[in-house]
């Protein structure tokens, strides 16, 4: 067994959040850990331009993007379509936003890679849709 030491404060905000989802306190520092090692792990691959570029680039959509259902709409918003022209150096960046935020990520992916890991019963879904990317990312060395 592993231990971890935390100050009072980031365990009581884990105990917090484990109290308001029924999860464990060790399975969402163990998950909150992960994320962050995949985050570093990227930084570590990528050329700092290019990380500050797709950074710059995914605030610009979420906050510009058109707020309708039509996922059209989204992925047509030039900053989603320069993301896409970043091709595979922005996959674990993708991943890595998919895992912090589950969002409409999922065309770019698609375009990028031309495969589509979705089983039929998670489209639509947009949490099953991103653990399916996801779980493509970890077999296919993009992402921890």
């Amino acid at each position: 067994m592993n231990t971890l030491t935390l100050n009072n404060t980031l365990y009581r905000a884990l105990e917090d959040e484990a109290a308001k989802t029924g999860r464990r306190v060790d399975d969402i520092a163990a998950e909150a850990i992960e994320s962050w090692l995949t985050k570093v792990h990227v930084s570590e691959r990528m050329p700092q331009s290019c990380v500050s570029l797709f950074d710059r680039l995914a605030e610009e959509w979420r906050d510009d993007r058109p707020r309708s259902v039509d996922v059209a709409d989204m992925v047509m918003h030039p900053s989603y379509q320069r993301i896409i022209g970043m091709g595979e150096d922005a996959i674990p960046m993708i991943l890595s936003e998919l895992d912090r935020q589950p969002d409409h990520w999922f065309w770019a992916l698609h375009s990028i890679t031309g495969v589509d890991p979705v089983p039929e019963e998670c489209q639509g879904n947009i949490a099953g849709m991103a653990n399916a990317w996801l779980e493509w990312g970890r077999q296919n060395g993009f992402c921890q």
